[in-house]
């Protein structure tokens, strides 16, 4: 892959994340939506301090790995996409979040399509850092 390849993919990555931000995260009990994507963003550092799992964590490690991406780090770069779609894939695995002001977790029910943008993203990064990695290696 060229050079180019590398940036149009960091970019595609930035822009189906900031899409997430608009979109419906997760629903529980009665499929309407808990939230959109920047309201998780910001209140869903909770649920790592309440036990309702990590997958909030993959955030920070998606804007590490862009700011990598933006200083040709690509190994870095690959190293925090990687373990960001780790910590989105645990999500399901948990299956709860906590939704209320008391922290108490409810069962998610489905996935939105702000989850899918998350997780792909964070595909599309790893994919920017490959890119990169194999490039600087030549």
């Amino acid at each position: 892959m060229s050079p180019i390849h590398t940036r149009v993919l960091t970019v595609i990555s930035l822009a189906l994340y900031v899409a997430s931000l608009t979109q419906a995260g997760f629903y529980t009990g009665d499929e309407v939506p808990v939230a959109r994507g920047y309201v998780l963003l910001l209140i869903g550092w909770l649920s790592v301090l309440t036990g309702g799992g990590f997958s909030w964590l993959a955030n920070p490690l998606l804007f590490a790995g862009w700011f990598c991406m933006g200083g040709r780090i690509y190994s870095g770069a690959l190293a925090s996409f990687m373990a960001a779609l780790v910590l989105i894939g645990t999500l399901p695995l948990v299956g709860t979040a906590p939704v209320s002001t008391e922290g108490t977790p409810v069962e998610i029910t489905g996935y939105g399509f702000g989850y899918w943008l998350w997780a792909i993203s964070a595909i599309f990064g790893a994919a920017a850092g490959f890119s990169g990695a194999s490039l600087s290696k030549k």
